[in-house]
């Protein structure tokens, strides 16, 4: 028996309804169709090969484009079905590969997460992205090799597909560039929530020791208040009128004493003034008299070299005279 069709989404036709939209319909009820499991009781294929896992984005990726290399894999909400496929296969006869456009008409993208390296311009305005609404009439149109030789596809494929494919291509690097536009401004975004955590931490920090200083403080006068409150506790009106007539007494017994005190120091400061100049006037005098006494020496000295010299010309005369004696 043939399987029916699964999670074939049941489209109502509106009566304003384009062409376009009619054909997009058609297309995937065609496509539900072909790929049903069509398993008979005479035939029973093994699985094939469990395929790599790929990630949702891919798979979208891969189902609006319907690229012949993903003929093997199934849409993101079916199972596997190795048979059916095959079966399908030796029915239909070889065509060339299909593509998605012409290799000049437009470059190449490489995967989704490959173009975040590109350079964005910050500016870019929502506006010029076109709306997700306008790219549902042109999914699945294909071209093949040679529209004109070649035999057409289930899919409805026309000879102004490549405009279309150029078309998503397009809205597809747009929608890229303003997702790095988008990932720009976060690490932007991020750059400052840091610094802002930053100088908040030391702002808090600072709070945090103002705080404890504050309590500190509060703390030591609450202590104060206290041994305010018990020693005016403890001692009565009178008492306290006494301990300041004592006071009193006491301060003007320490002010005597250091009125005292500061006349003796200043005493004995005009004591060691007189002093220092009776010095000083001896040592000026023991200057003069050390003046004196230094030219009476070099006149000594003189005198003496003087007679020493008279002395030796005496004797050298007497060795002479006895010389002449003998």
């Amino acid at each position: 028996m043939i399987s029916q069709p699964e999670k074939a989404r049941p489209r109502h036709r509106r009566a304003s309804e384009s062409y376009d939209e009619k054909c997009e319909r058609r297309h995937e009820t065609r496509e539900n169709l072909r790929r049903r499991n069509n398993v008979t009781t005479c035939r029973h294929f093994g699985r094939g090969a469990e395929e790599p896992l790929q990630s949702p984005r891919q798979r979208e990726f891969l189902r609006r484009r319907n690229l012949a290399n993903d003929a093997g894999r199934t849409l993101p909400g079916q199972k596997p079905k190795a048979h059916a496929r095959l079966d399908l296969s030796s029915q239909v006869e070889p065509r060339p590969p299909l593509l998605l456009q012409h290799p000049w008409s437009c470059p190449t993208f490489p995967p989704a997460h490959a173009p975040l390296g590109l350079s964005i311009p910050l500016g870019i305005l929502a506006e010029a992205i076109p709306r997700q609404g306008a790219s549902r009439n042109t999914q699945g149109t294909q071209t093949l090799m040679n529209p004109s030789a070649g035999v057409k596809d289930s899919s409805q494929q026309t000879d102004c597909g490549i405009a279309v494919l150029n078309k998503e291509m397009v809205q597809l690097s747009n929608y890229l560039k303003e997702a790095l536009h988008r990932e720009l401004l976060l690490k932007q975004k991020m750059v400052i929530l840091q610094e802002l955590f930053s100088t908040l931490l030391q702002a808090s920090e600072k709070s945090w020791q103002g705080q404890l200083n504050e309590d500190k403080l509060k703390c030591q006068l609450r202590a104060l208040e206290n041994q305010l409150q018990a020693c005016t506790q403890s001692y009565s009106k009178e008492c306290v009128k006494k301990i300041l007539i004592e006071m009193e007494d006491q301060k003007q017994t320490y002010e005597q004493k250091a009125k005292q005190a500061l006349q003796k120091m200043l005493e004995d400061k005009l004591q060691t003034e007189q002093q220092l100049q009776n010095s000083q006037r001896s040592l000026a005098a023991t200057r003069e008299d050390l003046a004196f006494w230094k030219e009476h020496y070099t006149t000594l000295k003189a005198e003496l070299t003087k007679t020493t010299t008279a002395h030796t010309e005496l004797e050298n005369s007497f060795q002479n005279l006895q010389s002449e004696l003998q």
